[in-house]
């Protein structure tokens, strides 16, 4: 009993150590070196209204920690579907700030009209599918007027609000950096079957070298010396189950899904939420 004792001893401490060891692990480089910037290459804002966005732009990065992109767009390559446009996006995003660091940017789209926001990183958390829609109606008017300096200046302006109304939903946090349910679940997965195949070698070697004997009745009993010739059924007691089924009041539940944020990997490898619309 005590060589079993301490092989579970062993494999608690195994255990414990690999997850000190997951949760000692490095976060990304955060906001400190955050990027506000405005890709225009064809020129489809004037001088003065690229710097006026710019500056707003890197306002804003500053004071959240995120980066800040508007991509004005003439051409999204040649898939032009909602996919292909949402690649695009990931991507130009990717290539600017990095992967899966923390940012969002706003493609407006003159090529087809499919104008998209693309989060990464923790900014995931902070702009869900709700709140995404309804950065869109905050400068949609300016958008459908091609107002394009307002209409980066208003998608600032949502990303500054809605980041002050603090996270729309939470991911587990390993030493500070944000990991995805499924992703969490991955990385621990390595190590609980490494512990569990390590538990279960030390389990075997401790039985062969502890095994016991099986005691059998034949030690105790003579034969022929246990009758029984008597047999009678006596009433003990009356056991009643009872499940409480509430009635249906016809109220349906709301609201949960303003804090969801759908994610996808795009075609860099980079893992992102967003949404788009089409004008």
């Amino acid at each position: 009993m005590k060589g079993r004792n301490k092989a579970v001893k062993k494999v608690f401490t195994l255990v414990f150590v690999l997850l000190t060891f997951i949760f000692a692990l490095p976060s990304h480089i955060g906001a400190e070196g955050a990027i506000g910037a405005v890709i225009d290459i064809g020129s489809h804002l004037t001088a003065e209204e690229n710097k006026r966005v710019t500056a707003k732009a890197q306002s804003a990065a500053l004071e959240t920690g995120i980066n800040v992109i508007i991509y004005v767009c003439d051409d999204v390559g040649i898939d032009k579907s909602d996919y292909g446009v949402m690649d695009h996006a990931d991507v130009t995003y990717e290539d600017l700030c990095g992967k899966n660091t923390d940012g969002v940017l706003l493609l407006i789209n003159l090529d087809n009209k499919f104008d998209y926001i693309s989060t990464s990183g923790a900014a995931i958390n902070y702009f869900s599918d709700y709140r995404i829609d309804r950065m869109f109606d905050m400068f949609w008017d300016d958008l459908t007027a091609q107002r394009y300096a307002d209409a980066a200046c208003g998608f600032v302006d949502s990303v500054l609000f809605y980041y002050s109304q603090g996270k729309a939903n939470h991911q587990t946090e390993i030493a500070g950096k944000e990991v995805d349910a499924e992703d969490f679940f991955i990385l621990l997965l390595g190590p609980m079957i490494v512990a569990i195949v390590i538990g279960i070698v030390i389990y075997f070697a401790n039985q062969k070298k502890y095994r016991l004997q099986k005691a059998s009745t034949k030690e105790y009993i003579v034969n022929g010396s246990l009758l029984l010739n008597q047999q009678t059924d006596t009433y003990v007691k009356t056991i009643v189950n009872r499940v409480y089924s509430p009635r249906n009041t016809g109220s349906s539940g709301g609201g949960g899904g303003s804090s969801h944020s759908s994610t996808h990997y795009s075609g860099g490898g980079g893992r992102h939420g967003g949404g788009g619309r089409h004008r």
